[in-house]
Order: C-alpha cells, then structure tokens, then sequence
C-alpha cells in the first residue's frame, strides 16, 4: 500500500462500526473529504489497478458489493424471477447482480422513470408502481420454479401521489407487495437501511407461504475483490456500470 496508489475503502470498519452512516451504527464521521483517517488501514482497503479508471472502481467501495449482497442474500440462483423494488443505485446493482447469478427475469419497480431506463438498459423489466399494480404485473408473467425478491428502497418513505395502487406512507408496503409476489418456498433479501420498528407485521404470510427473509449490513470485504476482477477482465461489460 503506497502512496498515490488507487484504493477502494468499505464504508464500515473490522469492527462492524460505520463511517458516515448515522448515530446508531458507529457515528463516525464520513469519507467525503480530501483527506480521510482510515482505521484498520492494514486490513481494510482494496488496491485497484491502474487498468481501472477511478469512474470503473469507485462503486466497489459500496453499492456494487451491496447490490450483489443483496442477489446473494436472496438466494438468486440459475433460471429465477426476481423482483427488485427500488431502482436507486443499490437497485440498479441488485438487478445487475441478480443477471450475473443467472436469473431468468428480473423486474424492476420503482416510480422514477429515469432510473427504470437505467435498469431498462439491462434488460430488466420495468413497473412503475404509480401506474401498475406490481404484484398483478409479475403475477401475469410466466411462473417459474422460484420467484425471489429484493429490497432496495433504503429507509422507506412513499411519495405523495394522488391514487396511490399502494396504501400512502404504509411502511411495509414493499414488505406486502414482495410477500404477494413471492412464490412459496422462496427467498428474500433485505440490506437495510431498516431503522424502525414495525407494526402489523405479515408474519401469518412468512409461515403460510414458507418463506424466508434475509437482513443485515453488507459486509463489504467479503464481495468487493471478486468484483473487482470481475470488472476488470478484458471486455467486461460491468466496465459500463460506471455510466450509471
């Protein structure tokens, strides 16, 4: 580890802690500065090629690893469907994520209809919640033998919209909306951000369906080197993700 050498640096420190990430998980102050004081120096930091641009590598630090967490997580696996709400950054790596696992189809909901063309450009299929039910959208599709979903709406807030297909300010709507999308038997992942606590939560449905449900913080360290190799073979197309 030498000076002026690129370096990628996970959010969180060995010791589980965060930096820049609110009260409760560490409180220390963030990384968006010239110079930062990197605890567990020894351990933590991933050299980056100079093969790589710092636009190719800068996700690697977090969203990407969390993005395939999140694919992991839910167990994604060779010819699934899965739903991924959310089509924000982590959205857009979870869907990317769950391509590379082997997923069959992957939709992608959300509201905004720039991020949905980002995740379009995939090849995922699109729902915008503020025009389709997306449990009946995936539900008309073809059934496979495992339909998975995916968190990736961070710390949930609906928008205010006119006629909502969802109950407004609901927390648990994306939590409702995957159960009912879900087949049985599957899996579902979920890396935060999960701060509150919830009531009426669907429970009955987890036990009458056998579905499980799978949540913490990404542990970045364990995914962002293979990533990296991942981008960096000649001719990856993941060298794209960087104009996202």
């Amino acid at each position: 580890m030498t000076a002026g050498r690129q370096k990628s640096i996970q959010p969180e420190r060995r010791d589980g802690r965060c930096f820049g990430y609110t009260q409760k998980p560490g409180e220390y102050d963030g990384g968006q500065a010239e110079d930062v004081r990197v605890p567990y120096a020894n351990t933590g930091p991933l050299k980056v090629p100079d093969s790589l641009s710092d636009e190719q590598a800068i996700f690697l630090y977090d969203i990407f690893p969390t993005g395939y967490f999140e694919a992991d997580i839910a167990n994604v696996r060779l010819g699934d469907d899965v739903a991924v709400f959310g089509a924000g950054p982590v959205g857009y790596f979870a869907v990317l994520s769950s391509f590379l696992r082997g997923a069959a189809r992957v939709f992608s909901i959300d509201h905004e209809p720039a991020r949905l063309e980002k995740t379009q450009a995939w090849g995922a299929e699109t729902i915008n919640f503020e025009k389709n039910d997306p449990v009946q959208t995936i539900k008309r599709g073809e059934a496979r033998s495992r339909r998975r979903g995916i968190w990736a709406v961070g710390h949930y807030k609906a928008p205010e919209i006119k006629d909502p297909v969802y109950e407004k300010q609901n927390p648990l709507q994306v939590i409702n909306w995957i159960v009912q999308a879900a087949r049985k038997f599957s899996t579902f992942g979920i890396p935060g951000v999960c701060m509150g606590a919830y009531n009426q939560f669907p429970l009955n449905q987890f036990f009458n369906r056998e579905l499980q449900m799978r949540l913490c913080q990404c542990p970045v360290k364990n995914y962002n080197e293979q990533l990296l190799h991942l981008i960096e073979m000649p001719g990856s197309t993941l060298r794209r993700s960087s104009a996202m």
